[in-house]
């Protein structure tokens, strides 16, 4: 669907419609979800429409795209750098994270700098 209205003109003036931000907005949120199968559709939605996002959708991108590149899933960490690459480096390099994302940058970062725990079978303790 995203692709389609991309490659027609006709759809040009819709990117500039509240509804259309807040469908990118939810687009967003979806991003962030657990499944990486809904990780990587989402990505892939957002490389079709990025061109036509506004510095602030880009922004929230951009942090969506930090958080992601520490996924679990390989792919959705290519996935989302490869769409990282694609935003202009003036945003990408910008310091407007939001709330919300650096709460959860936050969370992961914690997770992450946790040393790892060494589970030993039964018995060998």
């Amino acid at each position: 669907m995203c692709l389609m209205m991309k490659r027609s003109d006709t759809y040009t003036p819709l990117f500039s419609l509240p509804s259309f931000h807040k469908f990118c907005k939810g687009l967003l949120h979806n991003a962030l979800n657990e499944d990486p199968v809904i990780c990587l559709q989402t990505c892939n939605s957002l490389q079709v429409i990025s061109s036509s996002l506004n510095t602030e959708l880009l922004q929230r991108c951009v942090d969506v795209c930090r958080v992601q590149l520490v996924h679990s899933a390989v792919r959705v960490r290519q996935a989302y750098g490869k769409l990282l690459r694609t935003i202009p480096l003036d945003v990408t390099l910008s310091n407007h994270s939001h709330p919300e994302i650096e709460e959860i940058s936050l969370v992961v970062r914690r997770h992450m700098s946790r040393p790892q725990q060494h589970l030993s079978p039964p018995g060998l303790q």
